[in-house]
C-alpha cells in the first residue's frame, strides 16, 4: 500500500469505525460498527487470566513471571491486551508492513486495558519506543507513534515525541534475556526531557517479548525526570511452561 493511500484510511478509521473488519474486510451490520467482525476478535488471543504483577504478560500462575524474578524492569508496571501467538502475531506483522491504519484497531484495546489497569494517569503524557531513522525511513512510518497517537487519543492525554534512537541494536529474536538487556543499553535518548519531567509517562510500543527495550526507556525517561512509568504494547510473549 502506498504511503498516501494508507494515510488517507488512516484519517478515516481516525473519525470513525468503518463499514468493513479491519483485518479481513468483511462487511459489518451491527451498530455502531465494531473494527473487527466476531470471527477476527475471536482469532486474536486476549490476555487475560494469570498476568504477571510486574509487566503484565500472560503467566502460568497468579504472581510475578520468570523474566521480571530475574531482573525487574525499569518501568514501574506494565500491560497488553493480547498474547502475541498465531493470529495477533500475524496482525500485528502486518501492521508493521504498510498497513498503519491497525494502529487505531490495537489502540483501542489497549487503552481500555489501560483504563482497566486503573493507573494514576491524571497528568501524564504519552510517547513511544522509537524505530532507528533508517528503519522509519525504509517503512515509511513507525508504528509505535502510530499506537501512541491513538492511545493518546483514546485516553484523552497529550503525546509528545521525546525520543531519538541513537544506535542500531542487533536483531533481537535469538537473544536470550539478558543479551536483549546488553543489546539495547544506550541506544535511545531522551531529547525531550521538560515535556516528561515530574510527570507520569505512558511509554507504547507494539510487542513485548522479555520487555528489556521498555525497560531502557523507561530508565532513560526516569534519568529525565520523569516519576512514573508506566508500559503499554499491543501484545506480550506469554510465559513459557
Amino acid at each position: 500500500m502506498k504511503l498516501s493511500a494508507w494515510i488517507e484510511r488512516l484519517k478515516e478509521r481516525w473519525n470513525d469505525h468503518g463499514y468493513t473488519c479491519d483485518l479481513c474486510g468483511a462487511e459489518l451490520f451491527s451498530y455502531p460498527q465494531p473494527r473487527l467482525c466476531e470471527a477476527c476478535e475471536k482469532s486474536l488471543l486476549s490476555n487475560g487470566n494469570h498476568r504477571c504483577d510486574v509487566c503484565g504478560r500472560a503467566t502460568v500462575t497468579e504472581g510475578v513471571c520468570l523474566i521480571c524474578k530475574r531482573a525487574l524492569p525499569a518501568f514501574d508496571k506494565g500491560c497488553s491486551p493480547l498474547v502475541y501467538h498465531g493470529d495477533t502475531a500475524g496482525a500485528i506483522n502486518r501492521l508493521k508492513k504498510d498497513n498503519a491504519y491497525l494502529a487505531l484497531t490495537f489502540a483501542e484495546k489497549m487503552a481500555e486495558r489501560v483504563r482497566q489497569e486503573g493507573w494514576d494517569l491524571a497528568e501524564a503524557v504519552v510517547t513511544f519506543v522509537p524505530l532507528s531513522k533508517e528503519k522509519r525511513r525504509i517503512r515509511g512510518y513507525d508504528q509505535a507513534e502510530e499506537l501512541a497517537k491513538a492511545v493518546a487519543k483514546f485516553l484523552a492525554l497529550p503525546m509528545r515525541d521525546v525520543f531519538v534512537c541513537t544506535g542500531k541494536k542487533d536483531a533481537q529474536k535469538e537473544l536470550s534475556p539478558l543479551e536483549r538487556r546488553k543489546n539495547v543499553e544506550g541506544i535511545y535518548r531522551v531529547v525531550e526531557r521538560k515535556a516528561v519531567k515530574g510527570k507520569s509517562v505512558l511509554l507504547v510500543d507494539d510487542i513485548m517479548t522479555t520487555g528489556a527495550t521498555g525497560s531502557e526507556c523507561a530508565s532513560r525517561l526516569k534519568r529525565a525526570g520523569a516519576d512514573k512509568v508506566y508500559f503499554v504494547t499491543a501484545a506480550s510473549l506469554p510465559e513459557r511452561k
